[in-house]
């Protein structure tokens, strides 16, 4: 299942494409190996992917991508129109027209200003009005009131001083205040307050106490984004195939912008962990699974978008799924699988959230197939991702994960290089054992007695 082909050509592939024109494609192993898993990785958490943000084009060729290998393992499509990609309805706020600054200063005049070069700011709309500017440069200088129809500068760069300096004069999280004004730093801007971020001689400008008012227009509106689940099928036999269980992780991440020239700041959460590692463990199932001649239960492969704000692709795929559900047997899910957990035994060994909600724990173990029970019950990682929306269905749903809390969890070190792909290349082969319980009819999942699916929608992560 080896995908030599570079993320600059599948760059190339139009957002909207549907079939891939890449050049031809190596033959595919079946087996697990690191080398594939590796592979998978690298290309879904490349910094040309900019973090796969749900809608993005990036977005679209991680899809892409993810389709090939799929038909390269043996993996029918079960998307849209005979392919593997399933249109998701999605839409998000995007501008309209160009962001519009003009300052008016001290001596009269009206710069020109350009947007993404002099000035940066939240992203969302801002109705056009006309601010008056105050300028601090300390927390004691910032006024208690009358900063409702004020733009107030902070000459501060230091975001968490920023927050300091707001929250001891009364104004946190810019309560209050018309508009917060600082100089340019990395990352995104806040949208509480909204922010306005400035860089050279406009910035020098508020420095020097030029600016008297400012008038500000950000517009924005609903937007139709391109947005895929990559779906791929493999027909069960006899008289157990019309019954179904989904093997799905979600290719989606929070996204990045690439770094302007001269800065050194990394903008791109890669989202290595999660979920790329989540789906090279699908992926190299598909490769293993296809070459079974005999499985007892028709299996679907879902790669899902749109998890990171709120299981959106999932619960498109449920609303109109390959296999109907009441014929759904169960949702495995694979989610941050690249690093070994202590508290279960390190490297290779995975742990299944929900083991009390269903049989499906305790027939692994007399199996001796060794996955543990979530050592972190706490944290409710059975209700925190794809497989919680199967189980709102009444579906068995259960996610394997090997999440140690690491701090690189949503931010930008979330890379490959963190991965421990000897750790994730056997998470996939004991993950191969546990799906194939399940796919050969030896074991159906079913909750236990006690349980009953939640109610509860995902918290926020």
């Amino acid at each position: 299942m080896l995908l030599l082909t570079t993320v600059a050509t599948l760059l190339a592939l139009a957002p909207l494409q549907t079939a891939y024109d890449g050049p031809p494609l190596p033959k595919l192993a079946p087996e697990i190996t690191r080398a594939e898993i590796e592979q998978h990785v690298r290309t879904l958490a490349s910094d040309a992917l900019l973090g796969r943000a749900t809608g993005s084009p990036e977005s679209v060729t991680a899809a892409h991508y993810l389709a090939e290998e799929l038909k390269g393992c043996g993996v029918a499509p079960a998307g849209d129109e005979g392919g593997y990609l399933q249109r998701v309805p999605f839409s998000r706020p995007g501008l309209v027209g160009t962001p519009s600054l003009e300052l008016a200063t001290s001596d009269g005049s009206k710069p020109a200003l350009v947007y993404d070069t002099d000035w940066r700011f939240s992203k969302l709309a801002f109705a056009k009005r006309t601010l008056g500017v105050a300028v601090a440069r300390s927390a004691e200088e910032i006024p208690k009131e009358g900063l409702e129809e004020k733009a107030l500068f902070l000459d501060e760069s230091d975001r968490a001083k920023q927050r300091e300096w707001l929250k001891s004069s009364g104004h946190v999280n810019g309560q209050g205040l018309g508009l917060l004004v600082v100089p340019a730093g990395s990352g995104m801007l806040p949208r509480r307050p909204p922010t306005l971020a400035l860089e050279g001689a406009l910035l020098e400008s508020f420095r020097a106490g030029k600016a008297g008012s400012l008038t500000l227009e950000v517009r924005y509106e609903d937007q139709e984004q391109p947005a895929y689940n990559v779906v791929g099928i493999l027909r069960g036999e006899g008289p157990g195939a019309s019954k179904a269980i989904v093997l799905s992780a979600h290719y989606d991440h929070l996204g990045g912008a690439p770094a302007k020239p001269g800065d050194t700041q990394d903008h791109i959460n890669n989202g290595a962990d999660d979920d790329a590692s989540g789906c090279s463990v699908v992926l190299e199932l598909a490769g293993a699974l296809a070459r079974e001649p005999h499985r007892a239960h028709t299996i679907v492969f879902l790669l899902a978008t749109g998890e990171e704000i709120g299981l959106v692709g999932t619960d498109y795929q449920i609303a109109h799924p390959a296999v109907p559900l009441e014929d759904t047997l169960a949702n495995l899910n694979f989610e941050m699988l690249g690093r070994p957990d202590p508290l279960v035994g390190g490297a290779g060994k995975m742990w299944l959230t929900g083991w009390d909600e269903t049989n499906l724990g305790a027939a692994l173990e007399a199996a001796g197939i060794p996955i543990a029970v979530d050592p972190r019950p706490s944290e409710n990682f059975y209700q925190r991702s794809d497989n919680i929306a199967y189980v709102h269905k009444g579906v068995v749903g259960q996610t394997f994960s090997t999440y140690n809390m690491h701090r690189d969890y949503h931010t930008v070190k979330d890379e490959a290089d963190a991965i421990d792909f000897e750790h994730l290349t056997s998470c996939a082969q004991t993950a191969l054992r546990a799906v194939d319980l399940v796919a050969s009819g030896k074991v159906t999942p079913v909750f236990t007695p006690k349980s009953a699916p939640p109610d509860t929608k995902k918290p926020q992560r």
